[in-house]
């Protein structure tokens, strides 16, 4: 099995494939001041919810935006699954054509969503990830990726109207 999680700034996003299957997804919260054994913990107690033994896991993979934490979760992984996750940045070979000034400094986040929108859309496409921030991309008609624009999220916009208009 292979083990999957995107850490956003405001949420790690797991999931569990067995081959092609997914068994299950779940989140939890980024805190930057949790440990790896708190981490660790959450991904034990997950793993008994959805049934799955983590010993049956041999794979991992790391996608994230909050270099902080990533040695956090290395580390938690680790604990929990026995193996030593991937962690998605430049030199890691994913496949994807990168066609922007700086390919180097192209988020982990935005490259598995083109890698995933390029294996399960026709392109040319746009992908939208609204989280915390907002992401537009753009694959060309090869499936490179050739830019995109971020916005702030709806959370941190509707917290900004609120706070800053009658």
């Amino acid at each position: 099995m292979l083990l999957t999680l995107d850490m956003g700034n405001t949420h790690i996003t797991l999931g569990v494939f067995e081959g092609e299957t997914l068994r299950f997804t779940a989140r939890m919260a980024t805190e930057l001041q949790r440990t790896e054994d708190q981490y660790a913990a959450d991904l034990l107690a997950i793993f008994s919810l959805h049934g799955v033994d983590c010993d049956k896991v041999n794979g991992a993979i790391i996608g994230s935006v909050v270099p902080a934490l990533t040695g956090v979760l290395v580390k938690a992984v680790k604990e929990t699954v026995g193996v030593t996750p991937l962690i998605v940045g430049p030199g890691v070979k994913t496949g994807l054509n990168i066609h922007i000034d700086q390919p180097a400094g192209l988020g982990a986040d935005l490259v598995c969503g083109a890698v995933a929108a390029a294996a399960c859309m026709k392109t040319p496409c746009v992908i939208a990830d609204l989280g915390t921030i907002t992401k537009l991309c753009v694959l060309d008609e090869s499936g490179a990726f050739i830019g995109g624009a971020f916005s702030a999220g709806l959370g941190i916009s509707l917290d900004a109207i609120a706070k800053r208009t009658a």
